[in-house]
């Protein structure tokens, strides 16, 4: 099993393609490697990424909470199952 901890994109690479490339290239390496599934962590305010990952594969798995000093934002957990891709 395999987690992308962090994924930040510049807002002004929105739209140019990286994310996609960059999705991509993690996936085809964690699969060369012979790992069954993979995880991350989106907040829940991020409805274009969650959006962005669901259409690479990934699934709603569960809410996590989490906070700042100044708020409480909350995380989703997704996974992609390489098994259920094929």
């Amino acid at each position: 099993m395999c987690r992308i901890r962090k994924n930040l994109f510049l807002r002004e690479a929105v739209g140019q393609g990286y994310a996609k490339k960059f999705i991509q290239f993690v996936l085809d390496f964690v699969e060369e490697r012979d790992q069954k599934s993979m995880y991350l962590s989106v907040l829940k305010s991020n409805v274009r990424a969650q959006c962005f990952y669901e259409h690479h594969g990934f699934v709603y798995k569960a809410d996590v909470p989490y906070s700042t000093d100044l708020y409480d934002i909350g995380m989703n957990i997704m996974k992609f199952d390489y098994c259920n891709q094929n």
